[in-house]
């Protein structure tokens, strides 16, 4: 238990300073070839946040779809078979960004000049995500990644981050699947 909090740590500060697509990182001897049906676990918060916006039921929604999107059979947690992949998402970091501070920050910007305040006066949206893909049959994990994203928005960025996010993880799922 310990080693995999550390590991979760190095690659949260390794997926802070990558960039492009985030990669999964693939258990010594484990392989995802071959797998067609995906069932997605219940997402858990782990930011100990809520919002007005029920942001892990949309990411899990968001993950299902952009796994159905590359032909996955996604299937139901409960009821799934047993020879299903299961991805398993923590969100640990989730700012879902602020509208009000990106018009008042255009508004102030007009009149100083472009003198920033503070570190982020955009109001950024951004999420982190820790993915653990196991095999229901032996429920032994085969992958695992670590997603860190950020937008810029200026209307709905506290969904598209999700979208985004959730994206990035089908498609590195994808890519395993499929050997590239």
């Amino acid at each position: 238990m310990k080693d995999s909090v550390l590991i979760a740590a190095g690659l949260l500060l390794l997926a802070g300073c990558a960039t492009g697509q985030p990669q999964l990182v693939m258990e010594p001897g484990a392989s995802l070839s071959g797998y067609k049906a995906i069932t997605v676990a219940t997402v858990s918060n782990e930011t100990g946040q809520t919002f007005n916006f029920d942001f892990v039921s949309a990411f899990a929604e968001d993950l299902k779809s952009a796994l159905r999107s590359k032909g996955y059979d996604v299937s139901d947690h409960n009821a799934s078979p047993p020879d299903v992949l299961i991805v398993q998402c923590s969100i640990m970091n989730y700012v879902p960004g602020n509208t009000s501070k990106q018009i008042s920050t255009m508004v102030l910007l007009s009149f100083t000049w472009g003198v920033t305040f503070g570190s982020d006066p955009w109001g950024t949206s951004k999420a982190g995500v820790k993915t653990l893909v196991v095999d229901k049959r032996t429920g032994q994990p085969l992958a695992h990644m670590v997603t860190i994203e950020q937008v810029d928005p200026w209307f709905g960025g506290y969904k598209s981050i999700l979208q985004s996010v959730a994206s990035d993880i089908a498609t590195a799922i994808d890519n395993k699947v499929r050997g590239t």
